[in-house]
């Protein structure tokens, strides 16, 4: 009785009968442990790792592409003015900022100056017309 192994790692004894295979050793491509199956069917998950792609080798990462003179800071600064819009020249009128209009609203409170003066002044002032729970929500 003689013991043979061929390239795919399988186990036979050769005698006067026809070979017999045995189970084919199996490898899982994740955590690369090795192992004999007990059934003939390919096995489910690994014996070690239980991973059910054992058969299937992990994807490779994205590759991260190298930066070039094209996509230095510099010429991506020199286009970025003229594809942008240019933002509009700053009021020289009063100040009409939301902190602004939360500190008259305040002083207002602080005065005890009625609700119906408090609006006006806030549309007046501001260009906003607000109702009556607003300005006590924006005064608290």
């Amino acid at each position: 009785m003689l013991i043979y192994r061929d390239e795919f790692e399988e186990i036979y004894i050769k005698q006067d009968q026809p070979a017999r295979k045995t189970l084919p050793q199996r490898q899982c491509l994740r955590c690369t442990y090795t192992w004999w199956p007990r059934q003939s069917k390919p096995p489910r998950r690994c014996a070690r790792c239980k991973s059910p792609y054992w058969n299937r080798p992990r994807r490779k990462s994205a590759t991260v592409t190298p930066v070039t003179a094209a996509h230095s800071p510099s010429i991506v600064a020199k286009d970025t003015p003229s594809t942008l819009p240019s933002s509009p020249a700053p009021k020289s009128g009063p100040d009409q900022s939301a902190l602004r209009l939360f500190t008259v609203l305040k002083e207002m409170k602080a005065n005890n100056v009625p609700w119906a003066e408090r609006l006006e002044r806030v549309r007046q002032e501001f260009g906003v017309e607000l109702t009556k729970d607003q300005v006590k929500t924006l005064g608290r």
